[in-house]
């Protein structure tokens, strides 16, 4: 998810998703 500043936030929303 190398798409920019929000990578971080991104991949923690996206585990949250998925959790």
């Amino acid at each position: 998810f190398s798409d920019g500043h929000d990578s971080g936030i991104y991949t923690l929303e996206y585990l949250r998703e998925l959790a």
